[in-house]
């Protein structure tokens, strides 16, 4: 269903022609046009909350379904491109620091899962059955670019776009607003079409306007993952993002549920066999705010950190279920009266039991494992609360017998008491230091898009004002002396 107007709370394919890419030849910085159709077309979409940043997420999905669907003839010779892609993008949701270099901890992470398209694929077709001498230099590119080796520089042209399409309309500050309008792009008047997937309610605000949106290389913040034949993933960090961009997207972060924003990826040609590129995939996300991401569940979170990559979601999880059950043996001493509970085979693919695109509700062994997880986390919500009110009824009684010792104490605890009110002014003050040196960074980083407008216009009016006044000062204060100079010479 194609609609011209964009549903909240919804993703869609955009259109990859009103992105500007490079193009031969003999390319000069600024020598773009708009790219071809992309060469994959998103099919998924997940958002998760995630308590960490988990790393080739795509180990996690059972995607063998899709794998099928779309498979390819793999040959990296002939058809080196696999029949999907996987984009995982990783965002911080806590504040942003510049000394203590934090990069990891709570956060959110939205994935798209892509498929090659019926476009390139028949390009394909053609090159296998020797219709074609020749791959466009895009799909050559991005051949090279997958089989390619970790220390090559071509993994470090991994390139991202991302463009806000309500700028005006997102609720953002003024300063927020010239910060996100440096790295928007310029504007042109179009019509868009959203392709509308997903969506929960409507919206009448049409997009009257597309943005360029201004490309980045995403070099040292980015991991790629190759199963040949079946999907090709790559993990964006921006938990390694520098702080002034660490900075920005903790100004947006709140503002999110009311934006409509295009990302789109690339990989950059250099020569005129590399050119012109092409739009590899991109979604255009509607108003999809962080209250609408899903929890990663905790029982996967722990799997997760385990940092061996090379085994696959099902050994781990089976990994896991069979070092509960030796710890539940071992503690209740009954090892005879115990059955060895049945550990599903790989090919069932357990990591379905809570992805929210590729769960499969009426298998019988992923409601088990749900209905599991639910009262594991019911009994630690229920210890929790014990806790608290056992806490808060010691709190109670101790508020008695705290009473009594104040009576009891001498005249000495006013010294003490004077001692330590002295020390906890010192920490105040020095708090109070780093609070105004965070303020100041902040203030910096703000300030810098509106650089080119203070040199131009303010810095030279306060310049002129300045010298005025200094030039006022100094002929009252040469007035003043020829009056005492008079007044002097009178006597």
């Amino acid at each position: 269903m194609v609609q011209k107007t964009c549903v909240d709370a919804s993703w869609s394919n955009c259109d990859a022609r009103t992105f500007e890419v490079r193009v031969g030849p003999n390319y000069v910085p600024g020598q773009k046009q708009p790219s071809d159709k992309a060469l994959y077309s998103v099919f998924a979409c997940d958002g998760f909350k995630m308590p960490s940043k988990i790393n080739h997420i795509a180990r996690f999905m059972d995607i063998k379904p899709y794998i099928e669907k779309y498979k390819t003839p793999y040959d990296p010779k002939v058809w080196g491109l696999p029949p999907i892609i996987i984009i995982n993008v990783m965002t911080p949701n806590y504040p942003p620091e510049m000394t203590t270099g934090k990069s990891n901890g709570d956060g959110y992470q939205l994935v798209f899962y892509a498929r090659l398209s019926d476009e390139v694929r028949e390009i394909l077709n053609n090159f296998n059955d020797g219709k074609l001498e020749q791959l466009p230099a895009s799909i050559q590119l991005f051949n090279d670019f997958i089989h390619s080796t970790l220390d090559s520089p071509l993994r470090q042209r991994f390139k991202c776009i991302a463009r806000i399409m309500n700028l005006n309309y997102a609720g953002f500050s003024f300063l927020t607003k010239n910060l996100v309008a440096q790295y928007n792009g310029k504007k042109k008047k179009k019509n868009i079409n959203c392709i509308v997937l997903f969506c929960h309610s409507h919206t009448n605000e049409h997009i009257q306007y597309t943005n360029k949106g201004k490309p980045f290389l995403a070099r040292t913040s980015s991991t790629f993952y190759h199963e040949p034949g079946k999907y090709f993933a790559a993990d964006i960090d921006a938990h390694l993002f520098g702080f002034p961009a660490r900075k920005g997207l903790s100004y947006i972060k709140d503002t999110i549920n009311s934006m409509i924003y295009d990302v789109g990826f690339v990989i950059e040609g250099h020569t005129d066999e590399e050119l012109p590129e092409q739009i590899l995939c991109c979604a255009r996300v509607s108003r999809i705010g962080v209250d609408q991401a899903v929890s990663f569940p905790s029982d996967f979170v722990e799997i997760a950190s385990n940092k061996d990559h090379s085994k696959s979601y099902s050994d781990l999880h089976n990994a896991h279920l069979l070092q509960e059950t030796n710890e539940k043996e071992s503690n209740e001493n009954k090892e005879d009266q115990l059955a060895t509970p049945k550990l599903i085979d790989a090919s069932d693919r357990m990591d379905k039991a809570s992805m929210s695109v590729f769960s499969d509700t009426n298998d019988e062994e992923a409601q088990k494992i749900i209905e599991k997880i639910s009262l594991e986390e019911n009994k630690t919500k229920q210890s929790g609360q014990n806790s608290k009110d056992e806490k808060k009824d010691e709190k109670d009684s101790g508020v008695d017998k705290k009473e009594q010792t104040n009576h009891d104490r001498d005249d000495g605890s006013d010294d003490e008491q004077d001692n330590s009110n002295q020390d906890n002014n010192n920490n105040t003050t020095q708090n109070n230091n780093q609070n105004y040196y965070q303020i100041f960074l902040t203030a910096f980083c703000v300030s810098l898009p509106l650089c080119d407008f203070w040199c131009c216009k303010i810095l030279p009016s306060l310049v002129e004002f300045v010298l005025l006044h200094l030039r006022s000062n100094k002929q009252t204060k040469n007035s003043k002396t020829e009056q005492k100079q008079k007044t002097a010479t009178k006597i």
